[in-house]
């Protein structure tokens, strides 16, 4: 079992409008490699010279990045983003990619990237959370109806399946809220009608 005296997590913000340390991103493309299906998609949220498209189709700036190091070492990753009051999932922090090093599971190491994203939904004012995977990877299902994810046809009037591509993934929600008051500093102080996330 590896030694995990220098465990630290940290966030990975844009500099300048790039995520730019050459020698980060090689170590997360290099955990991501073992997912040759997302890999490009992954590329792309580093640096707009890349893949400017898939930068903009996961969010671009507004993409968060948090890194799990044992001493300079990337040990794991979780990539996710929050749709407040735009998008198709508004209301949602959905969970891009979520990875640990084989080597280092079992560890607790998963737990606290995920808290840390939980910590970002609440700042933010989110309510609800997303994730998508292919449909038939059995872990990932048994993992996210463990942490309370499940399908739902519809959310925020939008038809689940449509964001997915084709038969191949699944998109699954954990919903705590299923309606939402906007907050009047949103509307220029005129009231809303409650969103209903769940129709």
């Amino acid at each position: 079992m590896p030694r995990t005296a220098e465990l630290t997590y940290t966030n990975y913000p844009y500099t300048n409008g790039d995520r730019s340390d050459e020698e980060l991103n090689k170590q997360i493309i290099s955990l991501a490699r073992r997912n040759k299906f997302y890999l490009k998609n992954i590329q792309g949220l580093f640096k707009n010279s890349i893949s400017r498209a898939f930068s903009r189709a996961f969010g671009g700036g507004s993409t968060e990045i948090y890194v799990a190091k044992n001493g300079v070492k990337v040990v794991g990753f979780i990539i996710f983003w929050g749709e407040v009051l735009w998008g198709t999932c508004r209301m949602c922090m959905d969970l891009h990619y979520w990875l640990v090093d084989k080597d280092y599971r079992n560890m607790g190491i998963g737990g606290e990237l995920y808290s840390m994203m939980e910590k970002q939904a609440t700042n933010y004012g989110l309510v609800n959370y997303s994730v998508m995977y292919k449909k038939d990877d059995d872990m990932l299902k048994q993992l996210y109806e463990k942490k309370g994810y499940k399908f739902i046809p519809r959310y925020d009037g939008v038809d689940t399946q449509e964001c997915c591509s084709g038969d191949i993934h699944i998109k699954v929600f954990k919903v705590i809220q299923s309606r939402y008051s906007i907050p009047t500093l949103f509307t220029g102080g005129k009231e809303m009608p409650d969103l209903l996330l769940l129709r």
